[in-house]
């Protein structure tokens, strides 16, 4: 043995023990030491590992909250985590602070995606933790490409190629360029407001039904009927969905060029003859391209969105070589983009949906009197320690009493101003909520919101919601003591607020499409200027100030009770109002819109033309019902503490398209 590890492992005492002795002994020795260094290498190599993947293949939008598909390792048990992300970015006067969080559970020896939403302010300046026991164990950055003056068109499909048909296609949007990205069925978000950075979603109804889980199919739906346009290439069946496809499946037949050319109109080369497949159309489905028994485009209102179906694949070689390939495509997307009306606004937008946090300027602590009560008291004072006292001293020539009596009149004066402000002092937390209800009209809606509260008092407490809303902490901008919040995603989602200062005040800013919201149920018969009809408010809230805007005049309705329904008199006739004038008119209709916390309500409603009936579609003759609910919403969670409430507004925007039937014309009804 060389000398060096007898020296080290066992070296002998001065011939203590005998030769066999030492090698035992050197043995042992060096067992232990193996023994206890070789678990350790062990536990310190890396058992988790974590990539990150923002948006759809790196694109988002900034001012929408962005899907993060996370992809976790775990080389070794089953593990319970969390995953973290800190908010810190401003917003106008205010401020998002505080930590986004989502438990996770990673098999052992086994790769798991999870998919996260985190504001598109976030990307390319915060990291997400993956935390065991509350120890960061891995770590993946956010970057990613902001979109500018682009629209993204997220092709759902295995093969990389199939968006390369989509190149060099233009939108409806200012003709803005079109970014076709390939998107894996794993990677398509389960939550209908993940999907709002997309101007379209293309698919075959192969990927649709056998490629997609149930919730994904479920999110993209609900994106429809909330205003996306969803682009479905081939004929199928896609479970639960038989009356969202407008074509019904057929044999494959030989399809005419010329069908084509006469969709894009204008003297066009058509292309040569290709492989279709459809035998006909559902009853409110419109036919774009060939007939009704032998379909090639058709387009179908489903919601707020449209659903246009082509009875052919696009990749076939004599389309792909086909010279005005992009333009029918440009067509088809224009033509399908005009055809709904949006619900999905940019939430995380400072012009816009953001506008509704300044309600809580109406919150005010004190009830201070007027101008003129404190310039009463002040003269008040001023005589009293001036003039009158001066007058009396010298009458009785006591002056020296002022030393006295000046400070005891300046006393008095301050003690009686402090015990006035302390009678006045709120009792508990004040707090306000302003938001939108969207409603499509079959029980979904878009809703968000912001609920602001402060208490005179340091307190703690905590905002939940049983949907599974996105929701951002917010905070003012330089106030001490605002403490810590965070927000956790679970089933539902649940805000919680630690140890906030004095007069500090805290939001919850929540939004998400939500089921069983309920809707109203509207007849119209229209003649003229005049309206008649029935509406039955199906909502669970009572709608104050109910109006009806169609043809360039507002009828005014009235106030709806939670279940209630509504006759319209008579041949109601309606008020005109002029271009861009909705909104003045509600307005001086209902004067909680646009006054106090109603003010930034009106604000967004004018930014994201809320009060805009849009545009008739073919055949389609829409009017737009709009109210308002002091009723809490679902993204207008209660703040829970352990004081009680002692000052509570709340203000929602409640609107809904319908159909209005024109007396003496055929109507079609969209659903």
């Amino acid at each position: 043995m060389p000398r060096w590890r007898r020296q080290r492992c066992g070296k002998d005492r001065a011939g203590v023990l005998p030769t066999t002795g030492k090698w035992a002994l050197t043995g042992l020795i060096c067992w232990l030491v193996g023994s206890w260094w070789t678990p350790l290498t062990v536990h310190a190599q890396p058992t988790l590992g974590m990539s990150a993947e923002v948006g759809f293949n790196g694109f988002y939008t900034k001012n929408d909250w962005v899907p993060v598909t996370l992809t976790v390792v775990n080389h070794g048990p089953t593990i319970h985590a969390e995953l973290d992300a800190d908010v810190g970015f401003s917003i106008g006067d205010r401020s998002a602070s505080g930590t986004l969080r989502w438990p996770v559970t990673l098999p052992g020896n086994q790769t798991v995606k999870k998919q996260i939403a985190i504001p598109g302010n976030m990307v390319d300046r915060e990291t997400v933790h993956l935390l065991v026991n509350g120890r960061t164990v891995a770590s993946s950055a956010l970057s990613g490409t902001a979109l500018g003056a682009v629209s993204l068109v997220g092709v759902v499909a295995g093969d990389t190629q199939i968006a390369r048909v989509l190149t060099g296609v233009t939108d409806g949007a200012g003709g803005n360029p079109v970014l076709p990205v390939t998107l894996s069925p794993d990677n398509l978000p389960s939550s209908a407001n993940l999907l709002a950075g997309l101007t379209a979603v293309a698919a075959t109804p192969d990927t649709l039904a056998d490629d997609l889980t149930s919730a994904q199919r479920k999110a993209l739906l609900t994106w429809i009927q909330l205003g996306g346009l969803l682009i479905v290439t081939g004929t199928g069946r896609v479970p639960d969905w038989d009356q969202v496809l407008p074509i019904q499946p057929g044999p494959a037949t030989a399809g005419k060029g010329a069908q084509l050319a006469a969709f894009l109109s204008g003297s066009v080369t058509p292309p040569e003859d290709f492989q279709v497949e459809g035998k006909g159309v559902l009853p409110n489905a419109d036919v774009w391209a060939g007939s009704t028994a032998t379909p090639y485009i058709a387009a179908l209102p489903v919601g707020r969105g449209t659903v246009v179906q082509t009875a052919f694949s696009p990749a076939q070689p004599s389309l792909l070589g086909w010279p005005n390939n992009a333009a029918l495509w440009t067509k088809l997307i224009q033509q399908g983009e005009a055809g709904g009306s949006g619900a999905l606004p940019h939430l995380l937008s400072q012009d816009s949906t953001l506008q509704l946090v300044s309600a809580s300027d109406a919150l005010s602590p004190l009830q201070i009197p007027s101008l003129g009560f404190w310039a009463t008291v002040f003269a008040l004072y001023a005589l009293v320690v001036g003039p009158l006292l001066f007058f009396l001293l010298r009458r009785w020539k006591s002056e020296p009493l002022a030393w006295f009596l000046l400070p005891a009149v300046s006393v008095v004066t301050t003690v009686g101003i402090y015990l006035f402000g302390a009678n006045q002092r709120p009792a508990g937390v004040l707090t306000e909520g302003v938001g939108v209800l969207d409603l499509v009209g079959n029980g979904t809606a878009e809703a968000y919101g912001i609920r602001a509260f402060m208490s005179p008092s340091e307190t703690s407490g905590f905002a939940m919601m049983n949907e599974p809303l996105l929701a951002l902490p917010m905070e003012q901008h330089n106030v001490r003591e605002l403490g810590y919040a965070s927000t956790l995603f679970r089933s539902g989602t649940t805000v919680s607020f630690d140890d906030v200062g004095r007069w500090g005040m805290r939001y919850v800013y929540a939004a998400g499409a939500v089921q069983d919201a309920g809707s109203l149920t509207v007849q119209l018969w229209a003649s003229q200027t005049t309206l008649t009809g029935r509406i039955i408010n199906h909502t669970g809230y009572a709608l104050q100030d109910v109006a009806v805007f169609w043809a360039g005049r507002m009828y005014q309705i009235g106030d709806i009770p939670a279940g209630g329904a509504m006759n319209l008199p008579a041949a109601l006739s309606g008020q005109t109002v002029s271009d861009s004038g909705n909104l003045s008119a509600y307005s001086a209709y209902n004067h909680d819109f646009g006054h106090g916390i109603g003010r930034p309500l009106a604000t967004v409603a004018a930014r994201e033309n809320l009060l805009d009936d849009a545009p008739d579609a073919v055949n389609d003759n829409r009017a737009l019902v709009v109210a308002t609910t002091n009723s809490p919403t679902p993204a207008l969670p209660e703040v829970v503490t352990g004081q009680a409430v002692v000052e509570d507004q709340t203000l929602v925007l409640v609107r809904q398209f319908t159909t209005v039937t024109t007396i003496g014309k055929t109507e079609v009804t969209r659903q």
